[in-house]
């Protein structure tokens, strides 16, 4: 019996100080470590309570008081092991299917499945626990209880053993060394308890197991660190992969404008020396086409600082761009004569799946291969699928170009001048394939997107269009938000600079950088309101004030209508406004800064509100 309780009364105070410097230290809050936080509070109960069982099984029949305590103590202590074998086990599942699962999707799929499955057993384990009949034993030498009750742990163990060999087998190529130890050396020990219990019975070592098996996890719990230089890696690692793809996507955009540069000036010089009246007119259409066409690639395709995410037309259905894509890919291949190349280019790095109208959209692009079906006998018939991501939303920019019969000008013209916000969208019928480009054009538009036509006779057709798509929660990335746990983590600071001067928002980004202090510079009033409804989370906010499409009062406004809003904002002044500089503070702004010495009053802000 001393044997055993001071086997205990070790592994208590180990399990004490692990808990002391476990807690003592500040730690990235993610389900591994809360897990593991379990693990040690209840741990520390467990071998507490088991201290109480053998006080109690050992003074069992003395009075009343004892007997009741015995009874109560010993099946809490069954309890106890039934919920630590729980929560054990979880940790081992989590941390090797994760280790090979990127979706988050896909994760909390399988995590719903576990908590399913296992809640279930544990109430059953629970119910059974408090009802099978349980016998105590003690003498000058031994105490100890057991019957059906305790033996029913021997089982529970055992689907614990067996799931998590199945949980190492499944994923053994994507685990490390130090995510299939505890299981193991739990395994070992259980064993040697068994065979120790079986030698002499006063030996209880199975709560002492799972205390070692506690204070050993502490040694294995991934380091943060890693963690973080590990999904850094793996991004760079994505980026990497797909940064060839968006640079031809860029390279084919500014080749494009060039060509309509180059008509410009082609035009241009042809003009200068012709002096008919008719080709002077013929001149200016077409450098007016060009020109907005021009203008039309920058407007509508690569223009972030357009994306206004408030604006989203955001529905409740998601959609796998890859996969519809796909699908009209196998479902239009066969269709195409054989003397017409059929080529589909998708980038790699849209999301997953985002939000928005799958039935409408590929209505309009099955509608367009249609139409480029039709009027193409021979060349090529092209979709090209790339995107642009700002936080939270996802630019699909999809065209569909052809090498057929292509449209004359006046056409072309009257296409793109037809009015969309005149007409109603009601009688659209989903399931019609053959719709024309002005119907094309209304449906676009209806989605919230863009609708851009090039097209020449007997040289092809070539329609983009752009739409804004809210990208779905569960393909979101994890690394955003474990940075920003690091950085709380670390202590780390990080403030928002906001100006429109490109110059003096250079300098602000030099001071910041010489000052070690992490920045975000932008240009774009909407830019900030987008962080912060996205869930961005920076220290400090810098505005200047002769911002030209949104002054920093409005985006002040704008930022102190969501209650929870607490980040100090301070305002960049010119001399001449210092004057009236307590009328901005009485406006809501926390401080002021003077641009005629940038370098001293961007220290002394950061001095006030970041150290």
């Amino acid at each position: 019996m001393l044997i055993g309780v001071s086997v205990i009364c070790t592994c208590l105070l180990f399990s004490i100080m692990v808990l002391i410097l476990y807690f003592s230290k500040k730690r990235v809050n993610n389900i591994e470590n809360k897990t593991y936080s379990v693990l040690l509070i209840i741990n520390i109960f467990g071998l507490i309570l088991e201290l109480l069982c053998c006080y109690f099984t050992y003074t069992n029949g003395q009075s009343v008081f004892d007997t009741m305590m015995c009874i109560f103590c010993n099946r809490l202590f069954i309890l106890y092991l039934l919920t630590w074998l729980t929560a054990f086990i979880f940790y081992i599942f989590y941390t090797t299917f994760t280790s090979g699962i990127k979706s988050k999707k896909d994760i909390n799929y399988y995590t719903k499945k576990f908590f399913i499955a296992f809640g279930i057993l544990y109430m059953v384990m629970f119910v059974l626990a408090l009802t099978l009949p349980l016998y105590y034993y003690h003498d000058s030498d031994y105490v100890y209880s057991y019957g059906p009750a305790a033996n029913l742990l021997v089982v529970f163990a055992a689907v614990i053993v067996v799931f998590g060999l199945y949980c190492l087998y499944k994923n053994r190529k994507t685990i490390t060394k130090k995510q299939y130890l505890p299981l193991i050396v739990l395994i070992g020990l259980l064993l040697l308890a068994v065979v120790i219990r079986n030698l002499n019975p006063g030996i209880i070592l199975i709560n002492s197991t799972f205390a070692f098996i506690t204070v050993f996890m502490y040694h294995t719990i991934e380091n943060p660190d890693f963690k973080i230089i590990a999904e850094l890696n793996r991004n760079k690692y994505i980026i990497e992969k797909n940064i060839q793809g968006t640079s031809n996507f860029m390279f084919n955009l500014t080749s494009e404008a060039r060509k309509y540069i180059t008509d410009i000036y082609r035009i241009s010089n042809d003009a200068l020396k012709n002096n008919e009246k008719d080709y002077y007119k013929k001149s200016f259409n077409e450098v007016l086409k060009a020109t907005k066409t021009v203008e039309s690639r920058v407007n509508n395709l690569i223009d972030i600082s357009a994306i206004d995410i408030k604006n989203i037309k955001i529905s409740n259905n998601k959609y796998d761009v890859k996969q519809m894509i796909e699908e009209l890919k196998l479902q239009f291949q066969n269709k195409i004569n054989k003397n017409i190349n059929f080529v589909v280019n998708v980038s790699q790095s849209i999301p997953e799946l985002v939000y928005g109208d799958k039935i409408r959209l590929k209505q309009v692009l099955s509608s367009l291969l249609n139409n480029a079906i039709n009027n193409t006998n021979a060349g090529f018939i092209s979709i090209e699928v790339n995107d642009i991501i700002k936080y939270d939303v996802c630019r699909l920019i999809i065209s569909i170009e052809d090498s057929g019969k292509g449209l004359d000008l006046e056409k072309v013209n009257d296409i793109l001048g037809y009015n969309v916000d005149n007409e109603t969208v009601q009688e659209i019928n989903a399931d019609d394939l053959d719709l024309n480009l002005k119907m094309i054009k209304k449906v676009v538009k209806m989605l919230g997107g863009s609708f851009l036509l090039t097209s020449e006779e007997n040289k092809g057709t070539k329609v983009t269009i752009s739409l804004d798509q809210k990208i779905a929660s569960e393909t979101d990335a994890s690394l955003e938000s474990q940075l920003e746990d690091y950085r709380t983590l670390l202590g780390l600071k990080k403030i928002l600079i906001v100006d429109d001067d490109l110059k003096e928002l250079t300098t602000l980004e030099n001071y910041c950088n010489e000052l070690n202090i992490d920045n975000i510079c932008t240009m774009y009033g909407n830019d900030v309101l987008d962080r912060i409804r996205t869930g961005q989370k920076f220290n400090l906010i810098i505005i200047d004030d002769a911002m030209n499409k949104m002054n920093a009062l409005d985006i002040l406004k704008a930022l102190k209508a969501n209650e929870n809003f607490k980040t100090p904002v301070v305002i960049m002044l010119e001399e001449k406004k210092l004057s009236i500089s307590k009328h901005y503070l009485a406006d809501g702004f926390s401080d002021y800064i003077d641009k005629t010495k940038l370098d001293v009053e961007i220290k002394r802000i950061i001095d006030k509100y970041l150290n």
